[in-house]
């Protein structure tokens, strides 16, 4: 099943979430790219605010996890990412 209508999805998160874990949830996912780009620790912390050891919680579970963020990363960006400075 796929959900297309966004404004059902917002208001899904809003409910499933409070505002704090939304953002966290934001910044955890951006870190996320932001290490699948390799751009260096100190780009991610500035650029999400979020501590070196979260940012190395995120980068080991993209590693020993399922694929998953590795695979809809792909579909977000068929061209591939990359880190500019």
């Amino acid at each position: 099943m796929v959900i297309r209508d966004t404004d059902l999805m917002k208001a899904f998160f809003d409910d499933l979430m409070t505002k704090y874990e939304l953002e966290q949830c934001i910044r955890r996912l951006q870190a996320a790219e932001l290490i699948l780009m390799s751009a260096p620790y100190e780009h991610i912390i500035s650029a999400t605010g979020l501590s070196s050891k979260i940012i190395a919680r995120i980068s080991k579970q993209l590693i020993n996890k399922r694929g998953g963020f590795q695979e809809v990363m792909q579909k977000m960006h068929p061209r591939g990412m990359h880190y500019t400075d």
